[in-house]
């Protein structure tokens, strides 16, 4: 199978092209950056496009000399660059999914799969959003994401694609700590590697879904290897059930590791309604099933990847045994 993963040099895009190589499938990267420490590791299996999504004519001259069967695209301009620069995000996050999606129907792509986020629901998604909760975003970023979700049922509806959506709870892993509000991976990582840690996304009360990034990977390949009489439109995804509290994390964490610390830095709040993310629909339609599904679990894989790969995660310090 030949594959083309947009955002592949980020970190679900990585992901996704590790495992992708593993099960035997050719893979094109694209990607606007330039750092590829995330793939080095298989990087002369990989071929690699720098490009930018929101060029159409530069993207649909991609995938005719490409011919992908499928297509992931995870390319995007996160929510804290969406919030200072609306247009830039416009371009990519709307304008580029739209290329991206027009020219995999072009080229005669088989499939795409889009990387939505549990953010399109905002607020007005309740205490325990399932797919048809109701959506209202409460940043530009989501919106976005929204809008991609539109596009995937419109593209399968009509026939012109064969589209499947995964809207990404908050995925945890090694390397995935560069973004604030994934507060939970940076917890973790500083526990193991420094022994303190400050959180500037997140306060003792804040919840978050947790998805290991081996499972967010995992996901969209077997979703895209799901029978197209099975599934429809954009599934929710979650790892563990129920959600995750920073002051529970921070407590299993120094349970492991004594002597840690954590100084928090979020905005304050005390613990809402919420309850989490309801995956049954993708439970029930393509039988997703996290690997890791229990905190300890996440917490143990987290550690081996940091100490016996971390060249695969891009970090540059090695977790010691």
């Amino acid at each position: 199978m030949k594959i083309l993963i947009t955002g592949g040099l980020g970190v679900l895009g990585a992901e996704v092209a590790h495992q992708s190589i593993a099960q035997g499938h050719k893979v094109a990267v694209l990607d606007i950056a330039e750092n590829t420490a995330r793939i080095d590791p298989i990087r002369n299996e990989v071929e690699l496009i720098h490009a930018d999504i929101s060029e159409n004519a530069k993207v649909q001259a991609i995938f005719q000399k490409i011919k992908p069967e499928q297509v992931v695209h995870f390319a995007a301009v996160l929510g804290p660059v969406s919030e200072e620069e609306p247009e830039k995000s416009f371009h990519a996050n709307v304008a580029g999914t739209r290329n991206v999606f027009e020219a995999a129907r072009l080229c005669g792509t088989r499939q795409a799969l889009f990387a939505s986020s549990t953010g399109t629901f905002g607020a007005a998604g309740g205490a325990f959003p399932n797919d048809q909760s109701p959506q209202r975003p409460g940043i530009i970023y989501g919106w976005e994401k929204l809008y991609g979700e539109g596009l995937v049922s419109w593209y399968r509806n009509r026939g012109k694609l064969d589209c499947r959506g995964l809207r990404y709870s908050q995925v945890a892993g090694p390397s995935c700590d560069n973004v604030c509000w994934l507060w939970a991976s940076g917890m973790i990582g500083d526990a193991i590697l420094h022994g303190r840690h400050q959180s500037a996304g997140a306060n003792p009360d804040s919840a978050c879904g947790f998805l290991y990034i081996r499972d967010a990977g995992r996901a969209a390949l077997e979703l895209l290897a799901a029978p197209a009489d099975r599934v429809s439109g954009t599934y929710n995804l979650n790892g563990l059930p129920g959600v995750v509290y920073a002051s529970d994390l921070e407590a299993a964490l120094k349970q492991r590791y004594p002597g840690f610390s954590v100084t928090y830095a979020g905005p304050a709040g005390g613990r809402g309604e919420f309850r989490g993310y309801d995956d049954s629909r993708a439970c029930r339609d393509w039988n997703w099933k996290p690997e890791w599904s229990t905190l300890d679990a996440a917490l143990d894989q987290f550690e081996r990847d940091l100490r016996e790969l971390p060249e695969r995660f891009a970090m540059k310090t090695k977790a010691h045994s």
